[in-house]
């Protein structure tokens, strides 16, 4: 796991990295450091970038328990899963669906949406523009 803090707004944003592939934990954490957030050791984040396909999660039943553990939590999703439901995902509490098939400036882009209360989905499931 990777915590990381955003500098902006002058209020540290801690965001964890919940993934069993630490190729891809490692790569999004530098990504996400090269874009201006900081590598720390913080236990409550603002946002969980979660992979719901780690051992031992049981896919969208582990956001549910986690949303009832961490009501005020962020919860956005990270995978590479293509039976996902990101609509299902998004019912049981996600605040985001990031494929890992996303391009680092989607995923850098939609990180400061979900932890500003919006909603970051890839097009083909995002609601259309003006609903």
């Amino acid at each position: 796991m990777s915590t990381l803090v955003s500098p902006e707004a002058g209020q540290a944003r801690r965001i964890v990295v919940a993934d069993d592939h630490p190729l891809f934990r490692e790569a999004l954490s530098a990504l996400l450091t090269r874009s201006g957030f900081v590598v720390t050791g913080e236990e409550t984040p603002d946002l969980l970038l979660l992979d719901l396909g780690m051992p031992g999660m049981s896919g969208i039943a582990s956001l549910k328990h986690l949303r009832s553990e961490h009501r005020d939590l962020r919860i956005a999703i990270v995978s590479g899963d293509s039976t996902l439901n990101p609509r299902e995902a998004l019912t049981h509490g996600a605040v985001g669906f990031f494929p890992k098939s996303f391009s680092p400036e989607a995923i850098v882009a939609g990180v400061p949406l979900v932890l500003s209360g919006a909603l970051s989905l890839p097009p083909e499931i995002a609601p259309p523009a003006g609903t």
